[in-house]
């Protein structure tokens, strides 16, 4: 398979609506594969992989580090399509900080994307509940209430992601969706106008 650059496809992934949120400070010197692991400097997402990989086995980080690389190393391999590896670092994760609301909130994604809605909820919920003002959880379990065939429950959460950020193009694209689903084209069509005006580049809108 074809390494993809990792902050490009990271870019297409915010454009889906998988949007994570910031990950947790890391304190000690920084190294050039921490710095490749964590997006700091560019790179495919297989040297990402081989960075996150170093790090972990390096057996000298704290666990918030080892937290950290096993986030990054996920989303890399979401990148690269391997979705079942995503998951098993994301639960490494989490087994690592507990309290890691943006790795729940990308588990979550994951699971949208393999077409397990209830497991995404799930873990959308709990990333909620560590971080009640993360608006891309919110977009993203309502995209599961979407996949689910729940447009109203879906607005619901949409709704609270542009309480949360008045500007959230992608957020008022999918809500834009759910309205046209419903039937209800005038407020579709609104939706649509203010992502096309937040996000003028955003085709899909």
């Amino acid at each position: 398979m074809k390494s993809k650059p990792y902050a490009l496809v990271c870019g297409l992934l915010a454009a889906l609506a998988v949007v994570t949120s910031p990950a947790p400070a890391a304190n000690g010197p920084t190294s050039q594969e921490w710095r490749v692991c964590t997006g700091e400097a560019a790179a495919a997402s297989d040297r990402v992989i081989k960075s996150c990989t170093a790090v972990i086995q390096s057996n000298r980080e704290t666990k918030a580090k080892l937290a950290l690389a096993h986030y990054h190393r996920a989303t890399a391999y979401r990148v690269e399509g391997r979705t079942d590896r995503a998951i098993q670092d994301y639960d490494q994760a989490i087994e690592l900080n507990p309290k890691y609301a943006g790795a729940y909130n990308d588990r979550g994604t994951v699971y949208a994307e393999k077409a397990q809605p209830n497991r995404a909820i799930q873990n959308f919920d709990q990333a909620i509940r560590l971080d009640p003002k993360l608006a891309s959880a919110y977009n993203n379990r309502g995209n599961a209430y979407a996949l689910k065939g729940q447009p109203e429950r879906a607005i619901q959460d949409y709704d609270q992601a542009i309480r949360l950020e008045p500007k959230y193009a992608f957020a008022l694209n999918n809500r834009g969706n759910a309205y046209r689903n419903l039937g209800e084209l005038d407020r579709a069509v609104r939706d649509f106008d203010q992502a096309i005006r937040y996000e003028p580049r955003y085709v899909l809108a």
